[in-house]
């Protein structure tokens, strides 16, 4: 079981559920038609962000990165001297996610909060992979060295940052229902509501020839 969870294949799945998670969220708010509190392409740019990582996990990109970045350093005579740099570096990460959610929390309009849990983790999925790509020391030995049942604790932090992230894909349908496209157009058969304006005028004549035709038979 850990060897399954510890695979490539396995992550990158992970990924690609959050992606269909988007679109089928995209899917969903753009039957609802106009409305000024959904936003449909924001999950199509989140789609594209988790097929992205997706295939990066699939590939092994951040392993492949890294590798190329200790070689440059060892090149380059300061690999010995190199964790001053990779700890600026993570804490720049870590700057620029608090950065970001806090300017998310402040701008992002009310009639759109919906997108905000769901944004806030997938820029920390793409955070953390920036962060396992510095590969820092102290950070790494946490990482890949420990563990929970078998599975490092790097990948279980994977794992449980997108389950989070797809109960927030979920959470964000709540209000986010289409609406029947037969009731927005007047020539649609079936479940159409027609105008109260319609129902009186047409109840008025009703009344009207019922009134009628009684005066009538009162005559004879």
């Amino acid at each position: 079981m850990a060897e399954v969870a510890e695979g490539v294949i396995a992550r990158a799945a992970m990924y690609g559920v959050l992606a269909a998670a988007a679109i089928w969220s995209w899917n969903r708010e753009r039957r609802s038609g106009p409305r000024a509190d959904l936003w449909p392409p924001y999950w199509l740019t989140t789609a594209l962000l988790f097929l992205g990582m997706g295939f990066g996990r699939a590939v092994e990109i951040g392993d492949l990165v890294t590798q190329i970045g200790r070689e440059q350093a060892a090149g380059a005579g300061w690999y010995e001297v190199r964790r001053p740099v990779q700890a600026a570096m993570v804490t720049l990460v870590a700057v620029v996610w608090l950065a970001m959610v806090v300017l998310a929390v402040l701008r992002v309009p009310e009639r759109r909060r919906r997108y905000l849990p769901s944004s806030i983790l997938a820029l920390t999925l793409a955070c953390y992979a920036a962060v396992r790509v510095v590969s820092l020391h102290h950070v790494d030995t946490v990482l890949y060295r420990w563990d929970v049942v078998g599975v490092r604790v790097g990948t279980v932090i994977e794992y449980l940052l997108g389950a989070i992230t797809l109960a927030a894909i979920f959470g964000s349908w709540r209000g986010a229902l289409p609406r029947p496209a037969a009731s927005s157009r007047l020539g649609s058969p079936g479940r159409h509501r027609w105008p109260c304006s319609y129902r009186w005028s047409s109840d008025s004549r009703t009344a009207a020839r019922r009134g009628a035709f009684s005066g009538k038979n009162m005559e004879l």
